[in-house]
């Protein structure tokens, strides 16, 4: 039996991420500093260098976790099968787990999505389509778990159907309507 795939992950510009994380790491200390500096100037002009240094500092201290996301999660891929995950996870792990083993599917922070088994969990970042990935995950182990919950309904419109056919050929045979109307029933009855 072939594999099919049903949904790979769409990576999330991790540059821009990088970037906008400086600048919000960033700005609060450069106003600090600006207000610092205005309120100073008089007093020494190289006050106004403080804005500026300090939003640098503090900006790359507090991005240094964000460029170790970037490293942990730049080979990142998520795909989706009817039998399978698999991937690359933090860091290149690589990653294939049977549809049977998954027990949960959990989304987080920097649109990650955690994949849970009996072994522990597995967390995927930065993920552009992560909640329509949670969506097919999560309908895959609802089907996985509940096997017979569509094909009973399935089943039933399929009865009802052929029970249906059944009375239209009864009043075809009777000549109550005709084979031109039979054949439209019939053909409505089994899309």
């Amino acid at each position: 039996m072939d594999e099919k795939i049903l949904i790979r992950s769409e990576k999330m510009n991790t540059a821009n991420f990088l970037l906008k994380w400086f600048a919000i790491a960033a700005a609060p200390f450069f106003a600090l500093g600006i207000v610092v500096a205005i309120i100073n100037v008089e007093k020494d002009a190289s006050v106004l260098l403080v804005p500026f240094a300090s939003g640098v500092i503090f900006g790359t201290v507090l991005t240094i976790p964000a460029i170790i996301f970037y490293f942990m999660y730049k080979k990142m891929e998520l795909i989706v099968t009817d039998k399978r995950v698999y991937g690359f996870a933090a860091f290149g792990k690589r990653v294939d787990l049977p549809m049977d083993s998954i027990t949960a599917i959990s989304t987080s922070m920097l649109k990650g999505i955690g994949v849970s088994t009996a072994s522990g969990r597995i967390k995927f970042a930065f993920i552009k389509n992560r909640d329509e990935i949670q969506r097919v995950l999560s309908k895959q182990i609802m089907d996985r778990q509940y096997p017979n919950a569509n094909k009973s309904s399935l089943g039933e419109n399929v009865g009802s159907s052929i029970t249906e056919l059944k009375q239209y050929k009864e009043l075809l045979d009777t000549g109550v309507i005709t084979q031109e109307e039979f054949e439209k029933k019939k053909e409505q009855l089994l899309k």
